[in-house]
């Protein structure tokens, strides 16, 4: 079923979840990054979504910008964001959709589903937690990507790609630091912690012995924030960084507990 949305003087048509579209339209849907969204984007702007889902931020975004460039591997989601990019006309020429990962080598990889595919947890992360079902996507890095399109520059880039990012932001950093578009990136330590556990203990007996040894798998946890905060420091450069809140986030400085928590930050 179709249906018009209606946000803070925007509108476009979607079909799809309509659970999921009510909970957007009354803004009960991650009300911190649409608050970003909202304080960042200008008329000009160019923004790249990595990690678009079924489109909230990619329809939402390019009807007040200037272009947005939207990556989605995950075929189910795919196909729901085609969908609804066909129902908006409007934003045809402002929205390039691409069914592809960034990724650190541009070659064909696989993204492992959480539940199932679709439902926001695909990952290019195979994790404890997940099903893990997988299928195989093309991929480009985000250096490639820039010169094939011609994108002379972005001015705003919105990560969420399930725990990734803590190996694909550092194949970005050469531009990020050159060129600074505002970054807001979700961060998903609980992510990184599961593929640390299934990478080193591979095997289901492993993890067993692993979790009678460290039940509150310090050594993973640990691990895991080492790994962040290595990332984070990278990217320093930036003059501030904030949470969802807009509030400043001392993130070198930031425990493991807080970090765990952590759901977002806004680098500018």
């Amino acid at each position: 079923m179709n249906r018009e949305i209606k946000k803070k003087g925007i509108a476009f048509t979607v079909t799809g979840s309509q659970e999921f579209w009510n909970s957007f339209e009354d803004q009960s849907w991650e009300p911190d990054t649409m608050n970003i969204l909202d304080k960042f984007l200008k008329p000009t702007d160019v923004m790249v979504d990595i990690g678009a889902w079924i489109g909230p931020i990619s329809l939402y975004s390019s009807s007040k910008i200037k272009k947005c460039y939207s990556f989605e591997p995950d075929p189910i989601a795919y196909g729901e964001i085609s969908q609804n990019l066909a129902l908006n006309p409007q934003l045809k020429e402002k929205v390039s959709l691409f069914n592809m990962a960034i990724t650190t080598n541009g070659q064909k990889v696989k993204i492992f589903s959480r539940y199932s595919y679709g439902d926001s947890g695909t990952s290019l992360l195979k994790r404890v937690k997940s099903k893990n079902d997988y299928v195989e996507v093309s991929s480009v890095t985000f250096d490639r990507f820039l010169t094939d399109n011609k994108v002379e520059k972005v001015d705003f880039i919105k990560m969420d790609i399930e725990g990734a990012e803590f190996f694909i932001v550092p194949t970005m950093m050469s531009y990020l630091q050159a060129h600074r578009p505002a970054f807001l990136i979700s961060l998903h330590h609980p992510a990184l912690s599961e593929f640390l556990e299934l990478s080193i203990f591979p095997y289901g007996f492993l993890r067993r012995i692993y979790r009678l040894l460290d039940p509150k798998k310090k050594f993973l946890r640990n691990k895991s924030t080492k790994q962040m905060k290595g990332l984070l420091k990278e990217l320093s450069f930036y003059e501030h960084c904030v949470n969802g809140k807009l509030e400043p986030f001392d993130h070198q400085n930031a425990t493991t507990e807080e970090l765990e928590k952590l759901d977002m930050l806004l680098f500018y």
